[in-house]
Formats: C-alpha cells, structure tokens, sequence
C-alpha cells in the first residue's frame, strides 16, 4: 500500500548496493540501476534530488524495442555513480509502455549493469510480464496491519500464477525484528505462506527529512537502524537465489 515504504527502500538498496559494487575493485566500478516504472506517481527521482530530463518520456516514445544506447541517454547518473530511470515529472498513461517495450528496456539494462533494481507500480499491468520472467528476486513490502496482509497475498496470488517459482522475500516495514515471533507474526506468515525474511525499523521521523532535504536516509543517519537494516539485506542479497545462480551459469555456458 502506499506509504510503507517501498520506494524508500528501493532507493537506498540500490544506493548500498552500488556502494558496495564500488568498493569491490573489480574494475567495474559499480554498475548498478534504479528504475521507477510507476510512470503516473514515483518519486524515486525526489528521493535523489535528481530532476527529470524526460528520459522515461522518450523511452516511451521511441521504437518498441529500445536499444542500450536509448537507455543511456535515459538515465541520470546520481553523484554516487548510480544509474537512474526516474518517472516523469508528468505522469503518463500506463498503455504507453507494452510487454515488448518493457522486455527490451530490461534487456537493454541487464547488458551494461551488474544489478538492476526496480520499483513497480502499484497497479497490476499486463507489461509486468516480462520483468515478474527475469527477476531474481522479489521483495514485497508490507506492515503487518491485517488489511495490508491481505492485500498482500492477494498480489502474490496473482503475481504467482503464471510464475509460481519466482523467489518471493516478505519485507517487514515499521518493525524491528522481534527476539521471539509473536501471534501476529505468526499468523502473517500462514496467511502469505511464506517467512518474514527482513525487518526495517520504525525510523518515520528521520525518513521525512531525508525526504525534504532529497538526501537518502542511508546517507543522512548511517548507522540508524533502519539504516543497518538496509546494509544487512544489500550485504544479503549479493548471494544469488538457486534460479540466479542457474540462469547466470546457463548463461557462460
């Protein structure tokens, strides 16, 4: 649901993540993407500071299949060396994006990045096919609120459907992780079938202020626990799942 924190998390995993591909060495230099594909009302670009040059505006425009030269004129490169695809400034019908447009869009960016993150829209769009085919993993943010729960399995029964191994992990918002799970808790991980994975604390107050100053708030406060959190589930998700790890070796095969 809006205002759990999706984007927020977005935003700063793949600033930790880039971060992290920087301080590698490997000659990379850290190749990292941020795509905010909720072209009516992201923000992920606000989160940044970083302005919309109409980048997503002319990827929609172009040919059907945008190549890796329409997506670097595309993005914005952030002062950190993140690569950025921000939504536009003014928000545009979700029909001027289709399967193939996407499908190239994501191809495109998987040549010249090591991690691509994305944040979907809130809407359940035909055009999600091809990302819900080549993601590796996705992390589903919620709060345990019984109406979020059940929001929550809904999308995921849908989402499922036609991909049902694609590997799920449940982010739990506003909470730290318990030292012993609770009822609720509990009864969260029957109704969605799947464990609560990670936990992000409850940091409202400095969230806003990393907001209105366009300053990440993994930046801003470091070593919050919101913050810890993040650099926890980045330093985590650089282990490929089993399907990943397959695809990756098929691929050098």
């Amino acid at each position: 649901r809006g205002g759990v924190g999706a984007t927020t998390l977005a935003v700063n995993l793949a600033l930790e993540m880039q971060a992290h591909s920087a301080r590698r060495g490997d000659g990379h230099g850290g190749r990292v993407a941020l795509v905010d594909l909720d072209v009516q009302l992201g923000n992920a670009g606000s989160f940044l500071d970083l302005p919309d040059r109409g980048g997503m505006l002319a990827l929609a425009r172009l040919g059907p299949e945008p190549d890796a030269q329409a997506m670097r004129h595309a993005m914005v490169r952030h002062p950190t060396g993140l690569s950025v695809l921000a939504a536009p400034a003014m928000a545009i019908p979700f029909e001027a994006f289709d399967i193939r447009r996407i499908a190239s869009m994501l191809d495109a960016l998987a040549t010249e990045h090591d991690v691509v993150i994305v944040d979907m829209p809130p809407a359940l769009i035909d055009w999600l096919e091809p990302l819900l085919a080549r993601a590796e993993r996705l992390l589903m943010v919620t709060d345990l609120a019984v109406p979020s729960v059940v929001r929550v399995g809904r999308i995921l029964s849908l989402l499922t459907q036609d991909h049902p191994k694609l590997p799920v992990e449940i982010v739990v918002a506003h909470e730290k992780k318990p030292f012993r799970m609770g009822a609720t808790h509990r009864d969260a991980e029957t109704a969605l079938g799947r464990p609560l994975r990670h936990w992000l604390p409850d940091e409202t107050k400095l969230a806003r202020q990393a907001l209105d100053r366009g300053e990440p708030l993994i930046q801003l406060a470091p070593r919050c626990g919101w913050s810890r959190a993040v650099k926890a589930m980045a330093l985590e998700l650089q282990t490929p799942t089993k399907a990943g790890a397959k695809a990756a070796a098929k691929g050098h095969r």
